[in-house]
């Protein structure tokens, strides 16, 4: 059965549920995202303490920035683009980290993922 003609119709008439849904969407989203970032720093035991620090402190921060967002949403929808930002900045800025210090993770989780799977 096809809901596009319906949410359609719904959205339409009230545009305010179409945006919260999009809201709640995006925090379940970055909420994902922070537990993934902790995951990743805790399977990256052989990366500098600083550089694993910075992953986890992202991940923590989208955490609570999504938590914030689905138990607030009428005051996320005002702040959603000053929100947004910041996770971003974050992200953006641990990665230019990563980069600048010759070190990327992506190397030691591809030699981690394979002394699990014991392919050499």
């Amino acid at each position: 059965m096809r809901f596009g003609p319906l949410a359609r119709a719904l959205v339409s008439l009230f545009p305010g549920y179409g945006v919260l849904t999009l809201i709640i969407l995006v925090s379940f989203g970055l909420l994902v995202y922070g537990f993934s970032r902790i995951f990743l720093a805790y399977s990256l035991k052989t990366q500098v303490g600083y550089l694993r620090g910075t992953i986890v402190t992202v991940g923590v921060v989208d955490i609570i920035l999504s938590v914030f967002v689905l138990v607030l949403p009428g005051l996320a929808l005002t702040t959603f683009a000053v929100l947004l930002a910041v996770v971003l900045l974050l992200s953006g800025a641990e990665m230019i980290v990563s980069g600048a210090i010759g070190r990327t993770w992506l190397g030691d989780l591809v030699k981690v993922a394979k002394d699990e799977m014991g392919v050499k």
